[in-house]
């Protein structure tokens, strides 16, 4: 009997040692795994960040390149229609709204400019060179008639003040009416002319603004407002497991 108890109480202490040891190996083990798992979760996270920073400083780096082509190239629309759509594609609505709202074309300092001082300033300004063209020759047309009038009118005018001091009063007085009609008829002519300008310089811009800002809100995309299709990273650091979701906004 005291054989089996000292055997029993041998058995007991040995055991006793060697819990705490397995019990430490069981902690080291578990928290190496949770240490690799800790890694693989910001390897992930890592990636993940690096190709979202990239995504974003290529879209910013589109929306200012298609900013710049918008203000500065003199093509039109059309022509820079592929090239426009190449740097759009990857913007989401907001983005190409901003560009649409802040390469709008205005109206106000065109009709100014085509008023005051003319030929066209106002429509080149727009870019509309067409109607630029039309204000430019009329109104050198204008300055024209405006010039050969007057230079007949004082002919006339000269002549007729001529006449009367070298006859003293008793001359032909109508020697000169010819020429003062015709100078009154070139100026007048000047003046309607110049009139009908303006009203082609108010009008224009405004047809223009209109067709070219309908085409600039089609060759953004933003016609109608369709859903938005966008990947999301997903990851789940628990399962160890990350991918990305289909997000769509409408």
């Amino acid at each position: 009997m005291n054989k089996l108890m000292m055997t029993g109480a041998i058995l007991l202490l040995t055991a006793s040692l060697a819990m705490p040891a397995f019990s430490q190996e069981v902690e080291t083990e578990t928290t190496e795994a949770v240490n690799v798992t800790s890694i693989t979760t910001d390897e992930v996270s890592d990636e993940v960040g690096v190709e979202v920073v990239a995504e974003t400083e290529g879209e910013a780096e589109n929306y200012v390149n298609l900013d710049v082509l918008l203000a500065g190239s003199t093509k039109s629309l059309d022509a820079l229609s592929e090239d426009i759509q190449a740097l759009v594609f990857d913007m989401d609505y907001l983005e190409r709204e901003e560009l649409y709202k802040k390469n709008l074309t205005k109206v106000g300092l065109p009709i100014f400019l085509n008023w005051i001082p003319g030929f066209g300033t106002g429509s080149k300004k727009q870019g509309d060179i067409l109607s630029k063209n039309i204000s430019l020759g009329v109104d050198i047309g204008v300055t024209t008639l405006l010039v050969s009038g007057g230079v007949v009118l004082t002919i006339g005018l000269l002549g007729d003040m001529l006449v009367a001091i070298f006859t003293f009063g008793e001359g032909d007085m109508d020697a000169m009416k010819a020429f003062t009609d015709t100078g009154l008829g070139l100026m007048i002519g000047a003046v309607a002319l110049w009139g009908a300008n303006r009203i082609f310089g108010t009008v224009m811009p405004i047809v223009y603004a209109k067709q070219r800002n309908a085409k600039l809100k089609t060759v953004l995309g933003l016609d109608e407002k369709v859903e938005e299709v966008s990947l999301v990273p997903v990851i789940n650091p628990v399962q160890e497991k990350y991918g990305l979701a289909l997000a769509l906004k409408f």
